[in-house]
């Protein structure tokens, strides 16, 4: 009679558990909530199609963009726009993009016709109730890209930019963006020997830019640099956390996921790259390339204006789950990406 009993509550447990949405679907949820807030005009503006050639044109710049922005928004529907993106984060992610807005803040401070922590567009690609679909958040310093085909997500290219590198003032003051990086990137260089970093250097002065703009993502194949198969353990432990500190900032199912990709590919396929100073009050450069995924940190006009930039070499832009769309459309034999 107990065991009955007991295997009841566990069956009764077990269909609860499946009855509660996924992550991916909660996302999804709360996409419709955001479009359903809108009207007609706006949500015109605030989707396309998921085909579209928005989808795959991102930017990081100041300036008009496919979307609507979060000033031509109610407070209400600003809200779900944000909550749909606050969904895919993880609250130290959530905190970076709101640092990004804090220091576009400031900068609008003396130029805001420019610079506003508002001045960023969000757009829907297709219907969050049939996957594929994604969306995006956007404008200077800031591309969260998310796609996901109603079970998986990913979330890149993901471009973060900071200038200053500190929030001044305010909820945030005193917090970095990309603090975590800069730190780890510079506890693992302090730890290479001199033929190390005679590996890892391939030039004395930092780029004018990251290698990973908006087409520019094929260049991050380059695997020069020092292989992490000729560190030590210690050193492996460090460049594994710095990472996991881009992928930190996503929600923690979507990040587990990641992490376990790269996990799978083994920490030892990844290769450490640097450029510039050997010290945070020079311009500095790093990136690390692993397999199927790269990640870089730029010190651009100086060390208070830095970019970095996130792409999964596969799977940017949610390609493979349109391309396994298309194929079970057409009844083709496929797999799953």
């Amino acid at each position: 009679m107990r065991i009955a009993l007991a295997a009841s509550i566990l069956l009764a447990l077990g269909a609860a558990r499946m009855l509660e949405p996924t992550p991916a679907e909660l996302l999804a949820q709360d996409a419709k909530a955001f479009l359903d807030a809108l009207d007609p005009a706006q949500r015109a503006a605030a989707a396309v199609a998921i085909d579209a050639p928005a989808r795959t044109a991102w930017s990081f710049v100041p300036g008009d963009r496919p979307g609507i922005r979060l000033d031509a928004l109610q407070p209400e529907q600003r809200e779900r726009a944000l909550a749909m993106a606050r969904r895919a984060l993880s609250d130290h992610g959530w905190k970076v993009v709101r640092g990004v807005f804090a220091l576009e803040g400031m900068l609008g401070a003396g130029q805001p016709d420019r610079y506003n922590p508002l001045w960023y567009d969000v757009l829907v690609f297709g219907d969050p109730m049939v996957p594929p679909w994604g969306m995006r958040l956007e404008g200077h310093h800031l591309s969260l890209q998310v796609m996901s085909d109603g079970t998986q997500v990913t979330a890149t290219p993901m471009f973060v930019g900071v200038a200053p590198f500190t929030v001044k003032g305010g909820e945030l003051d005193g917090f970095s963006p990309l603090g975590r990086e800069r730190d780890l990137a510079f506890l693992l260089w302090g730890m290479l020997s001199p033929e190390q970093r005679a590996k890892a250097r391939l030039g004395p002065e930092a780029p004018a830019d990251v290698l990973g703009v908006p087409g520019g993502e094929a260049r991050l194949k380059d695997r020069a640099g020092l292989e992490a198969m000729h560190m030590t353990r210690e050193q492996r432990d460090v460049l594994w956390s710095l990472v996991r500190a881009f992928a930190a900032r996503l929600a923690s199912p979507f990040e587990k996921a990641e992490v376990a990709r790269w996990r799978a590919a083994s920490v030892d396929a990844m290769v450490f790259a640097w450029m510039g100073g050997d010290d945070p009050a020079q311009r500095h450069y790093f990136r690390v390339v692993g397999d199927g995924f790269a990640v870089e940190f730029d010190c651009t006009s100086g060390v208070d204006h830095v970019h970095a930039v996130w792409h999964d070499l596969r799977r940017n832009f949610g390609d493979p789950f349109l391309e396994h769309a298309k194929e079970h459309a057409a009844g083709a034999a496929h797999a799953h990406p």
